[in-house]
């Protein structure tokens, strides 16, 4: 049997420790979502992957497939020591300056230091879940949320 887990990670912010904040949001998390719910710290950038479930790649200046290959390359590029450093490119397909961030992936997927976690939760995270835990960082659109299945 395969696991679910939902990964809730910051849109644009990159705290490299827990504080009061993020205490908050998860605290706010588990009023609405009980289960195994769990923050990681990175410490550094991470690539916040949706597991098996990854499908393509887009271009987001003119929409063309990224080649896998041209993706990985990158990735590793960018990847240096523990984490990810720089991860601007220029997009092979139109030549325009972009980020393994801006890439549009199917299933979504994501760069953050931290993420918060649930494992086969009872009830899925909602979109005002996700405003309430933003609240506690002054904007309820703070969070974003993927699934992934492993």
């Amino acid at each position: 049997m395969s696991d679910t887990i939902f990964k809730i990670f910051p849109r644009y912010y990159y705290p490299t420790y827990p504080d009061e904040k993020i205490i908050g949001a998860m605290n706010a998390l588990k009023l609405t979502c009980p289960g195994d719910i769990t923050f990681i710290n990175y410490g550094g950038v991470q690539f916040i992957d949706c597991g098996d479930g990854l499908e393509h790649i887009f271009c987001p200046w003119c929409g063309c497939k990224v080649n896998m290959e041209f993706w990985q390359v990158a990735m590793d590029t960018a990847y240096q020591g523990d984490s990810f450093k720089n991860t601007d490119i220029r997009m092979p397909c139109c030549d325009l300056a972009s980020s393994l961030e801006e890439l549009i992936y199917v299933k979504p997927c994501g760069f953050a230091t931290f993420v918060i976690e649930i494992l086969n939760p009872t009830t899925i995270p909602c979109k005002g879940d996700l405003h309430e835990m933003g609240k506690c960082f002054g904007n309820p659109y703070f969070f974003r949320m993927i699934s992934a299945h492993i």
